[in-house]
Parts: C-alpha cells; sequence; structure tokens
C-alpha cells in the first residue's frame, strides 16, 4: 500500500528508490515533495546524529566563517547598527558547529541553542564558549520561553513532522519575532551545476539495489535531497506553501536563498 503524502495528506505518491533494508524514496505528485517512508524512529535518529555528522570541524575554520555568518543574520534578520541588541533573544535550532550562534553572541544577542549532537555541543561548550544553561537537547526544553529571532538553518528537511515542527518554533516567537527557515530547494534545476552531487547519489541509489531504469527515473525527480535517515524530506515551494496554510499563518514569506546560485536554497520568514 502507498504511503500518503506527509504533508498534503494525499495519495498520489510514487516509490522513486529503494534505499537499504528499512527506507523508500517516494514523490508526491501532487505538490512535488520528495520523502522517505517509512520514517526514522527517534533511536535511529539520535544514532545518526552523534559524533559530528561528517567530521569534526577545524576550530580555525569555524571562526573564520563566524564573520560571514554576522554578515547573513544581520541581512536575513533586518538588523542596523542603531538597533539596541543586548535584550534581543536569539535561538539557533539544529545549531551544528554553532557558526550562528556564535555569530550572534558577537552580535551582541542573548543566544540560545538547540543541538541533539553530544559531539556538537562539548565543541560548542569549549571552542565556542556557549555557557552550558544556554543549550538544548529539545526544543521542549523552551517550553515557556519566546525568542524575538529564531534561525533554522538546513534542519526542517531533517525532522520527521515538518508542520509540527514549523509550529513548535513558531510558537517560540514573541509577537513581534522573527522565524527564518532555511531548507534545500529540492525543485530546482541548478543541483546539475554540482555534478559531484548528482553523480555521487546516482552511483549510491545504484549500490543499494536499485535499477539502472530506476535510478535515471529518480534523477529526473530531483530526489538527490533525501537520504534516511538523515535528510527525510526534499521540499519544493508548493510544499512550503502548503505548510504555512495548514497552519493558518499569514504574515510568511517565501523567497530563494541565492547561495552560491540561485534557487539552492528556499527561505521562509515568518514575521
Amino acid at each position: 500500500m502507498k504511503p500518503t503524502c506527509p504533508v498534503c495528506e494525499l495519495s498520489h505518491t510514487e516509490e522513486l528508490l529503494r534505499w537499504g533494508t528499512k527506507h523508500s524514496i517516494y514523490v508526491c505528485h501532487n505538490y512535488n515533495l520528495r520523502f522517505s517512508y517509512p520514517l526514522p524512529d527517534d533511536k535511529e535518529l539520535f544514532e545518526a546524529y552523534q559524533g559530528f555528522l561528517y567530521k569534526k570541524p577545524e576550530v580555525k575554520r569555524i571562526k573564520k566563517e563566524i564573520d560571514s555568518k554576522k554578515k547573513e543574520i544581520v541581512s536575513l534578520f533586518n538588523l542596523s547598527a542603531s538597533d539596541n541588541l543586548k535584550n534581543k533573544t536569539f535561538l539557533d535550532c539544529g545549531a551544528g558547529t554553532g557558526i550562528a550562534s556564535a555569530a550572534a553572541k558577537a552580535l551582541g544577542l542573548d543566544v540560545y541553542l538547540q543541538e541533539i549532537d553530544e559531539k556538537s555541543i562539548e565543541f560548542i561548550q569549549d571552542e565556542l564558549g556557549i555557557e552550558t544553561a544556554r543549550i538544548v537537547r529539545t526544543l521542549e526544553k523552551l517550553s515557556g520561553k519566546h525568542f524575538d529571532f529564531i534561525f533554522c538553518d538546513n534542519v526542517i528537511e531533517h525532522d520527521t513532522s515538518p508542520i509540527d515542527f514549523v509550529k513548535k518554533l513558531y510558537g517560540l516567537l514573541n509577537s513581534n519575532g522573527i522565524l527564518i527557515i532555511k531548507t534545500p530547494n529540492a525543485g530546482n534545476t541548478d543541483s546539475f551545476l554540482y555534478p559531484y552531487i548528482i553523480v555521487s547519489c546516482f552511483y549510491r541509489a545504484l549500490t543499494l539495489g536499485n535499477s539502472l531504469k530506476n535510478t535515471m527515473h529518480a534523477n529526473r525527480q530531483k530526489w538527490w535531497h533525501c537520504e534516511p535517515p538523515i535528510h527525510i524530506y526534499g521540499f519544493s515551494e508548493r510544499n512550503l506553501v502548503i505548510i504555512v496554510q495548514r497552519l493558518s499563518i499569514k504574515d510568511a514569506e517565501i523567497s530563494y536563498y541565492q547561495l552560491p546560485f540561485k534557487n539552492i536554497h528556499k527561505e521562509i520568514s515568518f514575521v
């Protein structure tokens, strides 16, 4: 029995690829969502993210990137030199190696962060100086707190329930707060500018037992933003619109995030 789409809840779905023994990658032809099925459970997700997702970052490289991230935060949240940021709160959701948290702290913001990777948390504490009291493993630990700015960079595609995820983050905003969610744009064609991504994903699909014919068909459906249990979803703009509509959020803006080519990422702003 085919699964229904986790976002639009309709059943016009197609299996594109088998992904190991546990998961498959599907596409929803109604709204172009690419998604993993079945979804990974909490234990599988937790284990997948422990010990740095790829490799331990170099401290020098991280610190060089903080200045660039400061400029990005200023631009995304429309900050200015005249703003009094001392009493403004900032949440870095899915902080990773903590670059955005360190950048926000350097800007004078009152920073909290959420991250589940214990090695990343240790790195953030030891190398970037973020206090333990400002770090949580789950968003539920922030119940009762509200933030002026929430930054969520390439995280929503990792969460099993994107609609609930956005609802949680939106509920953590102050009345005049701003939430920025960034995610890869699975509906774009500019990924073809990165042949390494296309070739490596194509090869991996073949090694996992998919036929050449199915893999070629899946590539035409731009499946490569899904890689369970790490990347669970590949969103297009239409999916993001559906999420906003289902949550009855009126003050949302969906735009392209141009880095380094336009259409590579989507950015949702909730003001």
